[in-house]
């Protein structure tokens, strides 16, 4: 069969050639790109980590790629057991250093007494910080972007491995992690394999449908009445609890829904690694089909503008692999199908609904933004988009002139035919 262009093609294109699925040539990209490999390496581990029922005290990642670290980039201070630990990495605790960089680039420091790559390695190890940390009993993991021939691997994990014993006689064997070996790893996660194909499958990874929806109101004001639902929301994605539903958010378009679930999952560092967003129905189902069928994957998956009919073949799929997919689905339907994991979000008072305008548009005088507060009769969303386009609106200031241009002229303006 031809080649399918990701860009063109849809979910249903791609699931029959299992392009759910990257390989080490795609790792490469990222050479040079320090700042999106300790990303994908950070979001990896902290996963894997919530895989195996890690804290997130035990995880010290360190964003500032830039910052001189001894050696080291990320720190898991614990172990996880061999069954949730497919890679075998994560058996003892290990100190990881990241290299955007080909293999090439791993060069000795210029006081070194040759130039091989073996000198190079073996300072890399005795670096400061990984120094220290080997000596305590932690596992090293060196990850670089690129790959290279087995025989190759094995000299750089013996070189490593040699170096680690000489601060620790009992010092676990190191490991050189590659490009492919990343690949593997990011399968396991579809979220992320949504960073190397963007705009297609009709998905977006986490943090663009973060970036979307706090565009228009970066600050988030939470709303007394949602305490419990970000709470149901977080408690759905636990996957150390067991679930076997999915969870519909549903309230009248505007009120918040979106947001709500966005800010609860924002929450969570792993989400990273977990999360993928979309509102066309027949692609959500088609990727929860794809968890379903591969056991390796996990996900948690956001279904907005999902339909009663889509709610329940999505409800059918998850109970076989609820250890692996969570379902967010958002409504504005409000068509209920009568069963648990059902919950409502209701109307923002209008002095909340102030307050999120007066964070979000402090240029704006007080006393409109009072005036569109009480005029959205706690729908968010119109009251946000009567500040952006206040311009449309009479600029005297009185109340009972925007009510009376509001139906008149702002609506039709502002609003499609259907």
């Amino acid at each position: 069969m031809g080649e399918v262009d990701p860009k063109k093609a849809t979910c249903g294109d791609f699931l029959m050639r299992s392009v759910w699925e990257i390989d080490g040539a795609e790792i490469y990209s990222l050479q040079g790109n320090s700042v999106d490999f300790v990303r994908l390496l950070n979001a990896l581990i902290t996963a894997q980590g919530r895989v195996g029922g890690l804290s997130d005290a035990s995880l010290q990642l360190n964003q500032a790629d830039t910052t001189p670290d001894g050696g080291v980039d990320a720190v898991v201070s614990n172990s996880l057991p061999a069954a949730q630990d497919p890679t075998g990495w994560f058996g003892v605790p290990s100190c990881w250093q990241f290299k955007a960089q080909p293999t090439s680039n791993i060069k000795p420091s210029k006081t070194a007494a040759d130039q091989k790559q073996e000198t190079a390695l073996r300072e890399e190890i005795n670096k400061p910080y990984a120094a220290e940390l080997v000596k305590k009993g932690y596992g090293y993991r060196l990850c670089i972007a690129d790959d290279m021939p087995a025989a190759t691997k094995t000299k750089w994990e013996e070189w490593l491995s040699d170096e680690a014993t000489k601060l620790n006689p009992t010092a676990p064997a190191a490991v050189a992690v590659t490009a492919s070996d990343l690949a593997l790893w990011v399968n396991r996660y579809p979220a992320i394999v949504l960073r190397f194909r963007p705009g297609a499958y009709q998905l977006k990874p986490f943090t663009v449908w973060l970036d979307e929806v706090r565009a228009l109101t970066p600050s988030f004001v939470k709303p007394t009445t949602w305490t419990a639902v970000l709470g149901a929301i977080n408690n759905h994605v636990n996957f150390s609890l067991k679930v076997n539903t999915v969870l519909t958010i549903q309230g009248e378009a505007g009120v918040g829904k979106t947001r709500s679930a966005c800010e609860a999952l924002a929450s969570d560092r792993a989400v990273d690694a977990l999360v993928a967003v979309t509102s066309d129905e027949q692609a959500a189902l088609e990727f929860a089909q794809a968890i379903a069928n591969d056991r390796n994957t996990r996900a948690i998956l956001v279904a907005d503008e999902c339909s009663l009919q889509y709610r329940e073949r999505l409800r059918q799929i998850v109970p076989g692999c609820s250890d692996r997919l969570r379902v967010i689905a958002i409504d504005n339907s409000l068509q209920r199908a009568g069963m648990s994991g059902e919950i409502r979000i209701t109307q923002m008072s209008s002095v909340e609904v102030l307050e999120v305008l007066d964070k979000s548009f402090p240029a704006l005088p007080s006393d409109r933004r009072r005036s569109f507060a009480q005029l959205a009769r706690g729908f968010v969303r119109l009251a946000v988009d009567l500040c952006q386009h206040d311009y449309l609106l009479p600029q005297d200031g009185r109340l009972d002139g925007i009510f009376g241009h509001f139906e008149d002229s702002y609506l039709v303006s502002r609003l499609k035919d259907d």
